[in-house]
């Protein structure tokens, strides 16, 4: 997703968020889920959990009109693997067929709860509202999700899923710059 901020002469910040094509509406949902399925070095979801769970952290995402977040708590002693981790998962998810249906699937079935629960739809109307012209469908609708495709998942993560559109924010004790070498040398 492609943000421009700025501000005018009188102080008056302004921020531009370009938002996917009607086709594709879901499509940053659909890929947070599929980051959870697997990557090259760990190929299913049991052993991508294993790779996190051993170092007692835990893994989460989630995705708004705006950014889709993913973060990794960890101890602080196992920083460096848990920046892998999160290198790998957004850097080489496999993008399985197989679980991408499984995954359209689950989507379909949370875009129908979300139909029947009253606060969403409040909160939907509120969004629509406040950001007139911004895309505030973050499920998607059925028709999407049914259409996006593999492709279409890898070459948005190809344009948008880079370093020119991501921020890696590490909160701790005694932190440095050193903990980052890791992370330098896979870019």
């Amino acid at each position: 997703m492609k943000v421009v901020k700025g501000e005018f002469n009188n102080g008056l910040k302004y921020m531009l968020i370009e938002s996917p094509t009607k086709t594709l509406l879901g499509i940053s949902h659909f890929i947070e889920h599929m980051l959870f399925k697997g990557t090259k070095s760990n190929p299913t979801t049991k052993k991508l959990t294993w790779e996190i769970e051993q170092y007692g952290a835990i893994f989460n995402a989630f995705t708004t009109f705006d950014h889709t977040r993913y973060t990794i708590d960890i101890n602080n002693k196992y920083i460096e693997k848990g920046i892998k981790l999160l290198y790998d998962i957004l850097n080489n998810s496999l993008i399985d067929p197989k679980e991408l249906n499984k995954e359209r699937e689950v989507i379909l079935k949370e875009q129908a709860m979300y139909k029947d629960d009253e606060s969403d739809k409040c909160f939907e109307k509120i969004c629509e509202i406040m950001y007139k012209g911004i895309n505030t469908n973050i499920l998607g609708t059925e028709k999407t999700v049914k259409g996006i495709k593999r492709n279409d998942i890898i070459n948005y993560m190809n344009k948008y899923y880079n370093p020119n559109n991501m921020i890696l924010s590490i909160v701790g004790e005694k932190l440095n710059k050193n903990q980052l070498s890791i992370f330098k040398k896979q870019i």
